[in-house]
This record gives C-alpha cells, sequence and structure tokens, in this order.
C-alpha cells in the first residue's frame, strides 16, 4: 500500500515538518524515528511517494539513506539535513530522485514558526538526468508537495551551492559569537565591559541605521549545528577564519569548566 509523505527523524527539524505535512496531508503523512526498529514491524510493505530525510549526517548516513529508498521506494527524496557539500550529487548518481532543502530557524523562536515564515529553498534536479522536458516532471511536484505544506518555497539550480549556503550561514553565527568570547577575555579584568559592549550596541540607533552591528555574548557554542559547520567547512578549506573560532570555543569550554563556581554547581556572574 503505497502512502504519500514519511518524515525519517523525528527531532527538532523532523517533528515540525511532519506536523506540517501531517496538517496539510492528514492520515497521508507519516513520521518514524531514525532507529526505530518498532516502526517496521508496524507498517511493513509500505511504499510512500515522498521521503523526507531530517537526522544528522553521520559516516553511515549514506548507507542509511539508501536503505529506505530501497526500502520505501519513493518518487523523490527530500533532505533537510546538514551536509558536506557534493552530497546530494553523489545520491544523484546513483539515483536521480534526491532534492536538498535545508532548514533556518533554531529553537527559541519555535521551528515550527521558523518553517513556515523562512524562505524554503530546495534544489532542482536536472532535467536532462531524468530524460525529462524542462520544467515539467519531479521538480513541479515536489514544489507543489511542499507549498501546499505551508512552506514559502524557492527551488534553484544547484544542490552545492545550497550546502555551502547552509553551512556558510551557521560558520558567520559561529564567528561573531567566537569574537565576542575574544572581545570578554581582552576586557577581564581591567577593561569597562559594559561601556565598550555599549558603544558597539549604540552604533546602528545612532547612525541612524546606516551602520549594523549584530551584537553576541560570548557563550560556548554547544548544540550540533555550528561546530558541525566548521569542521564540514574545514575539510574542505583552509580557512583560518574558521579555525581561530573553533580554537576559540574549545578555549571557552575550558575557562566555563574550570570556573570554580561552575565547579561548584553556582551560576556565574
Amino acid at each position: 500500500m503505497s502512502k504519500l509523505a514519511l518524515v525519517i527523524g523525528g527531532g527538532e527539524i523532523g517533528t515540525p515538518i511532519y506536523e506540517m505535512l501531517r496538517d496539510a496531508y492528514g492520515k497521508e503523512a507519516f513520521c518514524r524515528d531514525a532507529e526505530s526498529p518498532v516502526w517496521e514491524s508496524l507498517f511493513p510493505g509500505r511504499s510512500f511517494a515522498f521521503l523526507h530525510i531530517c537526522f544528522p549526517q553521520t559516516v553511515d548516513w549514506t548507507k542509511h539513506v539508501l536503505g529506505y529508498v530501497e526500502k520505501y521506494k519513493p518518487k523523490a527524496v527530500i533532505i533537510h539535513s546538514t551536509l558536506h557539500p557534493g552530497t546530494t550529487e553523489q545520491l544523484n548518481e546513483l539515483c536521480p530522485i534526491f532534492y536538498y532543502s535545508p532548514v533556518r530557524g533554531n529553537i527559541k523562536d519555535g521551528m515550527r514558526w521558523c518553517l513556515e515564515r523562512y524562505m524554503k529553498y530546495i534544489s532542482k534536479l536536472s532535467s536532462e538526468r531524468r530524460g525529462e522536458p524542462e520544467g515539467e516532471g519531479l521538480d513541479g511536484m515536489v514544489y507543489d508537495h511542499l507549498a501546499k505544506a505551508g512552506f514559502n518555497v524557492k527551488m534553484t539550480e544547484d544542490s552545492v551551492s545550497l550546502e555551502y549556503a547552509k553551512i556558510l550561514d551557521l560558520c558567520w553565527y559561529g564567528i561573531n559569537i567566537a569574537f565576542y568570547q575574544e572581545l570578554e577575555r581582552i576586557c577581564e579584568p581591567l577593561l569597562d565591559y559594559p561601556t565598550i559592549r555599549e558603544f558597539i550596541e549604540s552604533t546602528p540607533t545612532e547612525s541612524e541605521g546606516k551602520v549594523s552591528r549584530t551584537v553576541y555574548y560570548g557563550g560556548f557554542i554547544g548544540g550540533h549545528c555550528v561546530v558541525p559547520a566548521f569542521e564540514k567547512l574545514l575539510a574542505l578549506h583552509d580557512v583560518p577564519m574558521i579555525k581561530a573560532a573553533l580554537e576559540s570555543n574549545i578555549k571557552r569550554e575550558r575557562e566555563l569548566t574550570m570556573n570554580p563556581e561552575n565547579l561548584l554547581g553556582l551560576d556565574s556572574v
């Protein structure tokens, strides 16, 4: 029996994507955890028109994705995970049904809110590769599938550029945090940190918006987005700025770990 859509990976990204699909398509949309063996026993022999991949890229990621393709026989696979550039192209060399569509947003704003408002970029699949006329076939089906679920969809020509866009966007964010890690180190303990911060923060207002300053705090960069993006970029390019940001974050982790107040279980001042 064939159904419309299956989301694989029920985490911070997969769950809200599934919710949007469920709200649009009802019982035609399903979600399963990437590691759940129970799911298979509940739905044996089922195929899906669309697979949504929402679990992090690891060493065995490609093997697992191709396994899901073999099992569920989709017409199209939409990858929402952060990828090493070139991954989608490599998959399409094996089976030309893969689309890349990176996710933007953050948990604080609520991922459902972000998915409904940020433009959902998605790479086209070469019509020549599929032997279809330009502008027809699978691209249109994928566009309609996402648009009807409430995504603001924009199709682009190149999956590699989108893969770079995602990791470079994360790297930009991480570099800014690393700058403020260094700013705080420079200020402590002798300089007037509040005045320095006020000086920087007031610039956009006092320039009447002519000058921009994005202001952050120099906390530890945790989670599973920014640091993996650093590592993905460094695997392909020697970028001293990214290396310095990664080293600063390692240093920040050590500083926070060795803070006596943290060792005593107290909040930092």
